[in-house]
């Protein structure tokens, strides 16, 4: 597990709630500390919609960071910074399983692949992390994950440091 300091935070905000960057990953929770506390928990409530609907949107378990970014964006907007906040994202099922073939990442039981962003003290740390379905030794999978949330926050033009 690796953290990175983000440096320039007024683009990176501006991408993480007003861009696509992070459109590809699913909303674990997240909690934004303005006047009050908001959580927000990512898991859909399926009871919510009709059978033909779970059909049709082919729902996940989490809600996507597109359908969660407005909201978000709605509540940090305006001339006061947030006080804090926090927002785990995850890798759906499909682009996981993409992510092990292409770095050839077999035999070792990953069971997700997590990118936590807080916001706190006016600095933002990025943090990518992996969970195992059992214990493992070899940890090559999370440093090929570490590698791969860095390199993707570079080729976007996001400029981070690493926090020793």
């Amino acid at each position: 597990m690796v953290a990175y300091e983000i440096v320039d935070k007024k683009s990176f905000t501006k991408e993480l709630f007003d861009g696509k960057l992070f459109d590809n990953f699913l909303l674990v929770s997240a909690e934004i500390v303005i006047y009050n506390t908001f959580n927000i928990d990512g898991k859909i409530k399926k009871a919510y919609y009709s059978g033909e609907e779970k059909e049709e949107l082919n729902l996940d378990e989490y809600s996507g960071w597109e359908v969660i970014r407005p909201v978000c964006f709605y509540l940090i907007k305006g001339k006061k910074l947030p006080v804090s906040f926090k927002i785990v994202l995850k890798l759906g099922e499909d682009s996981k399983n993409k992510f092990l073939k292409e770095k050839e990442i077999n035999n070792i039981p990953v069971s997700q692949l997590y990118i936590n962003i807080r916001y706190e003290d006016n600095k933002i740390h990025c943090i990518a992390a992996c969970s195992y379905n059992e214990f493992v030794i070899d940890k090559s999978a999370e440093a090929k994950w570490d590698e791969y949330i860095k390199e993707y926050l570079v080729k976007a033009g996001i400029d981070i440091t690493k926090i020793e």
